[in-house]
C-alpha cells in the first residue's frame, strides 16, 4: 500500500489502461493478420519491424528525456503517437478488402512499426517514473506497481477473446480504438515527477552518486553478472595555477582528465561495465524465447490446436494472471533469492515451457495450454523484477530513463525482433514443435553463458 501511495492513483490508472489497451492489440494481432490474408513469414517480419524500431526509439527518447529534462512532455507525446498508431491500424484492417496483399502488407509494416516507436519509448519513460517516485527505499516494490499493468492486460486479453469469438476481427479493431482514446485521456493527467536533466559540467554529483551506491554495486553487481563495479574515485582538488612538470603529476593530471571525460559520458561508462553488458546480452537472448510466447502461442492454439476465439483470450489472460503473484511478491523474492537467482530460476522455467508446448499435439488437448501459461508468472516476471532492479542500481541518477530503454530495448526490441523474424520462418517451413524446440534451446544457453560467467568470477574473487 505504501508504494501505491507513492505513485499516486493516476499512475496506477495509466498504467491498468495501458495493460488493458495493449493486450486488446497485441496478442491476437498474429491470428488476426493470418485471417486477413498475410503469411507467416510476412506476420514475423511486420511484428519485428515493431521490436527494431523500439531497439532505438526506447533508449533515444529516453536520453533526450534525461538531457532536456521534459520527461512528462516525451511521455504524453509517446503515449499519443501510441494511439495514433492503434487507431490507424484499426483503420486499415476494417478496410483490408481494399488492398492487395502486398500493399496491405506494407501498411500493416509500416503501421506496427510507428506504434512500437512510441510504445516502448512511454514504457521507459513510465518505468523511470516509477522509480523515481518510490524513491531509493521503496524501488524493490516496483512489482507491486507492476501487477496494475498485468491486471489491465489480463482484463484486456479476456474481453479480446470474448470480442474475437463474438465479432471477429472487427470487433477487435473497435475496441482498440475505443481503450486508445481512453488511455490518451488518463495519460494526460498521470502524476509525472521531474527527473534529474544531466548536467555535464557537475562533477560533485557522479561524485556523491558514486559513494552513495559503491557499496550496492560491490555486493549486488559483482557477485551478480560477472561485472566488476565502477571505480571508487577521489574528489578533484583545485590544480594549482603554477606549470608542473613532475612526470608523477602529469600522469595524475591525465588521470584526471581521463576521469572527467568520464564523467561527462555516463553512457559510455555504464556501457564499459561488463555486468551492464552482460544484463543487455541475457535479455536479449529471453526476449528471442519471449516474443515467441507472447505471440506465436495463441497463433500455434489457433492453427493447430484448433482453439476458440475464447480460449485464445483466455491463453493471454491465464498468462498475465500469473503475473500478479509475482510481481506482488517480486520485493520479497529480491530479499530472498538476490537478482542472480531470480534470472536462473525464471530461464529455467523458460526450458520446461518450451517443453511442455511440443507435447501438445491434437485439438483435444487444447486446453492444457492454459496451465502451461501459468509458468510465464515465473519464466518472465521475475526475470524482469530483476532486471529492472539490476540496471536501476547501475545507473546514475541522471541516466535513470536512458538505463531502462536500454534494458527495455534489448529485451523487446533485439531479442524480440530475432525472435519474431526467426520464429514466423520455422514457423512456415519447420513446423511449430521445431519452433519450441529451438527457443528452448536459446533459453538455456543463455542460461550456461550466465551460470559460467557467474562462477568464473566468484572463483577469480576467491
Amino acid at each position: 500500500m505504501e508504494a501505491w501511495r507513492a505513485v499516486g492513483a493516476s499512475t496506477l490508472l495509466s498504467q491498468t489502461l495501458f495493460g488493458f489497451t495493449d493486450a486488446l492489440f497485441l496478442p491476437l494481432s498474429a491470428a488476426i493478420f493470418s485471417t486477413v490474408g498475410i503469411k507467416k513469414t510476412n506476420i514475423g517480419f511486420a511484428l519485428a519491424a515493431n521490436q527494431v524500431v523500439s531497439t532505438v526509439a526506447a533508449p533515444s527518447c529516453a536520453y533526450i528525456a534525461d538531457v532536456t529534462g521534459r520527461h512528462r512532455l516525451c511521455f504524453v507525446l509517446s503515449r499519443f503517437g501510441y494511439w495514433c498508431g492503434v487507431a490507424a491500424m484499426a483503420l486499415i484492417l476494417d478496410a483490408h478488402n481494399r488492398w492487395t496483399e502486398q500493399h496491405l502488407f506494407v501498411l500493416v509494416l509500416i503501421t506496427l512499426t510507428w506504434t512500437g516507436a512510441f510504445k516502448s519509448q512511454s514504457m521507459s519513460l513510465q518505468d523511470a517514473a516509477i522509480l523515481e517516485l518510490l524513491g531509493p527505499g521503496l524501488k524493490s516494490a516496483y512489482g507491486r506497481i507492476r501487477i496494475f499493468l498485468s491486471g489491465g492486460r489480463c482484463i484486456g486479453a479476456f474481453v479480446s477473446g470474448i470480442i474475437y469469438q463474438s465479432l471477429d476481427y472487427r470487433g477487435s479493431t473497435f475496441g482498440w480504438l475505443v481503450s486508445a482514446c481512453f488511455l490518451g485521456v488518463v495519460s494526460c493527467m498521470q502524476q509525472f515527477p521531474n527527473l534529474k536533466a544531466k548536467d555535464t559540467g557537475a562533477v560533485s554529483s557522479e561524485h556523491t552518486h558514486e559513494e552513495d551506491v559503491a557499496d550496492s554495486r560491490t555486493q549486488l553487481v559483482e557477485p551478480l553478472l560477472g561485472g566488476e563495479p565502477a571505480e571508487s574515485r577521489q574528489p578533484h582538488t583545485v590544480a594549482s595555477s603554477e606549470p608542473r612538470h613532475d612526470h608523477r603529476n602529469d600522469c595524475g593530471s591525465r588521470e584526471q582528465r581521463t576521469d572527467r571525460a568520464l564523467t561527462e559520458h555516463p553512457i559510455r561508462k555504464l556501457l564499459c561495465q561488463s555486468a551492464f553488458n552482460m544484463l543487455l546480452l541475457v535479455s536479449a537472448m529471453n526476449g528471442v524465447a519471449g516474443a515467441t510466447f507472447d505471440y506465436y502461442v495463441v497463433l500455434f492454439a489457433k492453427e493447430e490446436l484448433k482453439a476458440s476465439g475464447l480460449l485464445c483470450g483466455l491463453i493471454t489472460t491465464v498468462a498475465t494472471v500469473s503475473n500478479v503473484p509475482a510481481f506482488f511478491y517480486g520485493a520479497v523474492a529480491l530479499e530472498k533469492l538476490g537478482n542472480a537467482k531470480m534470472m536462473a530460476i525464471s530461464m529455467v522455467v523458460g526450458v520446461l515451457r518450451c517443453y511442455c508446448y511440443t507435447l501438445l499435439r491434437t485439438p483435444s488437448v487444447a486446453w492444457l495450454v492454459l496451465p502451461v501459461q501459468l509458468l510465464h508468472g515465473v519464466q518472465f516476471s521475475l526475470f524482469w523484477a530483476a532486471g529492472v532492479d539490476l540496471s536501476s542500481k547501475m545507473a546514475s541518477p541522471e541516466t535513470q530513463a536512458t538505463v531502462q530503454g536500454l534494458f527495455f530495448a534489448a529485451y523487446f526490441g533485439v531479442g524480440s525482433t530475432i525472435g519474431l523474424v526467426s520464429g514466423g520462418w520455422l514457423y512456415e517451413h519447420a513446423g511449430y514443435n521445431k519452433l519450441f524446440v529451438v527457443q528452448g534451446a536459446i533459453i538455456a544457453v543463455a542460461l550456461l553463458v550466465f551460470l559460467i560467467e557467474l562462477i568464473f568470477k566468484r572463483m577469480l574473487q576467491r
